[in-house]
């Protein structure tokens, strides 16, 4: 027989197993929603309310936006705020992403009207906001709007971002340009140590357009930047390289800034050019580009018959070249020249005598490998190679401390920006080259990642054509700065009404051909594959 105390524990512990079961069930949901009964329940004091109506609003490019279901937007409206009956009817207006509500009461004849975005001068401010977005992150307008046009959501379309592009958004990234381009020219320092490369708009040598860049090899950071047309020079695409050097120089120089060693790859327009008119000016050899032209043709060797050999010294050769060029000082080409040259008697297993300058090699002990045989096929179409007059010339250039590797990947940068498979304006290319400068200038030099435990952090890198890998250190993540200053400026310009910026701009491609009427082209076509689409 149980007592009545006993019964009053079994009650006690069967409530908190529920109240323990409830918790469990509260912990197992990923999110909890409060119903609006518990709102009513919990009192007021223990409520944190984070978001306050401000008294003003914040600028437009700095307000968070939503997307909101049509659906649960209208149900917004369906009472009339003056007298509260259901009575109403609603007209819907859409421009863009704008939308304007009007609500219109039966009973109390009560209309209100209720718009989604704020204006900017006559502009929706989303509308521009949304143009200045996909412009300024580097997308690509068509693609941008498909991903708004596949969710169904309301957006602008490509007529109205072209429109924003010409009338406000190219003429702010050509000011903030500008201004952080002056600064950067007057905190340079001198004597100019310069990395120059050109880059094709296109794969091949049919490129429409070319930039030439110019790089501070000490800050990594870019100085100039000079867009050139196929049209503007004699002798195609080709020539578009050494047109860019000649513009940049010319720039730096009419900022009173001199060049005083200049880094670049073999071009040999470039070289020439360079070589009459910048006698006062060290012109020098990225090692990389060398370093890539000495590994094609040793590839295409090794492939030959009789000479696999060569696949197994490919890397130690590749080693040796950045090892006779960043052991030795500045202005010691020729001791250059002869560490490279020492190559031919190491691969023969001949380690001493090889001339005044570097007598003897430098390792120690080597383990045992497969030495080049002399009169071989191999040894000698590989001696042909690596004592290349040519090449010993170029060699005796080679830059010992800096390179255009940043360069390089400055370059692949661009490709987010303007990518090869798209086409543009001469204007368009320009200023996503400008916001490509933008961008990597702001975030050049990022320091090393670093873990709670002040570790830093790395990781590893495998490449598709290398059995081994590479440890890379891990930077911190970019910042977009440049993006807030381009943003106050378009919306500047935007109220203000300040007219869109002037651009020369050098005569199209196809306007030394007359243009045919469409009409008579289209006759043409039909009477040519005896077609009768009527």
């Amino acid at each position: 027989e149980q007592t009545d105390s006993d019964t009053e524990e079994e009650e006690e512990e069967e409530e908190e197993d529920e109240e323990e079961e409830e918790e469990d069930e509260y912990d197992e949901d990923e999110e909890y929603f409060p119903t609006e009964e518990d709102l009513l329940e919990a009192e007021s004091e223990d409520l944190e309310w984070e978001v306050h109506v401000p008294d003003e609003p914040p600028p437009p490019q700095e307000e968070r936006k939503y997307i909101v279901f049509e659906a649960a937007l209208l149900q917004l409206f369906a009472l009339c705020i003056m007298c509260g009956c259901g009575q109403v009817k609603l007209n819907l207006e859409t421009a863009g992403s704008f939308l304007r509500v009007t609500q219109f009461c039966t009973m109390c004849r009560h209309v209100r009207t209720w718009c989604s975005q704020p204006y900017i001068g006559n502009m929706p401010a989303g509308n521009l906001l949304m143009s200045a977005a996909i412009l300024f992150a580097g997308a690509i307008p068509r693609q941008a709007l498909r991903i708004f046009q596949t969710l169904r959501c309301q957006c602008i379309s490509i007529r109205t971002f072209f429109r924003h592009q010409h009338n406000f958004l190219q003429s702010a990234i050509q000011r903030v340009w500008k201004m952080k381009h002056q600064h950067l020219l007057q905190t340079a320092q001198q004597p100019l140590i310069l990395g120059g490369d050109g880059r094709a708009d296109s794969p091949g040598h049919s490129a429409k357009f070319g930039s030439y860049t110019m790089m501070d090899l000490r800050t990594s950071r870019i100085l100039s930047i000079h867009l050139v047309q196929s049209n503007e020079v004699d002798g195609g695409s080709n020539n578009m390289e050494k047109e860019g050097l000649i513009r940049a120089v010319a720039y730096l120089r009419t900022k009173g800034l001199e060049v005083a060693t200049l880094v670049t790859d073999r071009h040999l327009q470039v070289a020439k050019w360079v070589r009459e008119n910048m006698p006062a000016t060290r012109h020098l050899y990225d090692i990389w580009h060398i370093d890539k032209g000495i590994k094609k043709k040793l590839l295409k060797l090794a492939r030959e018959k009789e000479c696999g050999v060569i696949s197994g010294w490919i890397r130690a050769i590749s080693n040796h070249l950045h090892w006779s060029a960043t052991s030795t000082g500045e202005g010691q080409g020729e001791l250059v020249a002869a560490k490279w040259s020492s190559l031919e008697r190491h691969l023969h297993n001949v380690h001493a005598g090889h001339g005044e300058l570097f007598p003897r090699c430098e390792h120690g002990r080597l383990a045992r490998r497969q030495w080049l045989k002399p009169n071989t096929k191999a040894s000698v179409k590989l001696s042909a190679i690596v004592s290349k007059p040519s090449l010993l010339r170029d060699i005796k250039k080679l830059s010992p401390k800096f390179q255009t590797s940043t360069l390089e990947g400055f370059h692949s940068l661009i490709n987010h920006f303007a990518p090869k498979w798209a086409s543009f304006s001469y204007c368009g290319m320009l200023t996503r080259l400008y916001l490509a400068v933008l961008h990597h200038n702001e975030n050049c030099g990022r320091p090393q990642m670093v873990t709670r435990d002040g570790n830093k952090v790395y990781k590893l890198r495998c490449k598709k054509f290398m059995s081994t890998c590479t440890v890379q250190e891990v930077s911190q993540d970019c910042t977009f700065d440049y993006v807030t200053d381009l943003m106050v400026e378009t919306i500047r310009r935007c109220e203000g009404g300040e007219e869109a910026a002037v651009i020369e701009i050098p005569p199209t491609l196809s306007s030394r051909f007359q243009r045919p009427n469409k009409d008579d082209a289209i006759a043409a076509h039909l009477r040519r594959f005896g077609r009768n689409d009527e």
